[in-house]
């Protein structure tokens, strides 16, 4: 987790101190105003670090093999096949990156997402190299998260399932981030 910039701090801030239903407890009580930075929104994100075994559960396995060919596929047969073998690379590739840096995939990475999408897509699989699902509907729920009140105003993006938006910071705010949040450093 990084620290709060000052510019972040402002934000926190003036969100704080516009919301009638938190503000009256500035200088009361700062429990309750951790626990509103720090509650769940509905607001989503892109998680920063995706645990692999967690994508390895949502990978339809069975649809990067192709299925017997018709008569007559020669050389469509082999095609597919080598396509549906590039994507198993370049999963293999992101998976074994992944699980060699503490177990997770850097999912906030929009170079990743879209690795792990073109992957799990448009497998040519299928009798006669019909295209399947190698499960990125799956993957692309698992790979984010609702964001906490102090996340979503610091997110930029839409925060929905279809397009979650991207951190701007990730974490709980603390004692002592509430501290500089609502001014007690003087600033």
């Amino acid at each position: 987790m990084a620290a709060l910039t000052r510019a972040q701090i402002l934000v926190l801030r003036a969100l704080v101190t516009g919301d009638p239903t938190i503000n009256g407890q500035i200088g009361v009580a700062d429990q309750p105003i951790l626990d509103y930075f720090n509650a769940n929104t509905t607001f989503q994100v892109w998680r920063p670090t995706t645990p692999v075994s967690e994508i390895q559960d949502a990978i339809i396995w069975a649809n990067f093999t192709p299925a017997n060919p018709g008569a007559g596929a020669g050389q469509d047969f082999a095609n597919w096949a080598l396509a549906c073998q590039g994507k198993q690379f370049n999963l293999q590739n992101l998976l074994q990156a992944g699980a060699g840096f503490g177990g997770g995939i850097s999912t906030n990475r929009a170079n990743i997402r879209a690795g792990l999408q073109d992957a799990c897509t448009q497998i040519p699989s299928g009798t006669n190299g019909n295209l399947k699902s190698g499960g990125w509907t799956a993957i692309q729920l698992i790979i984010q998260r609702p964001a906490t009140k102090a996340e979503q105003a610091l997110a930029t993006g839409t925060g929905t399932t279809v397009a979650p938006g991207d951190l701007g910071w990730d974490g709980k705010i603390t004692g002592n981030d509430l501290y500089f949040i609502l001014g007690r450093d003087g600033n």
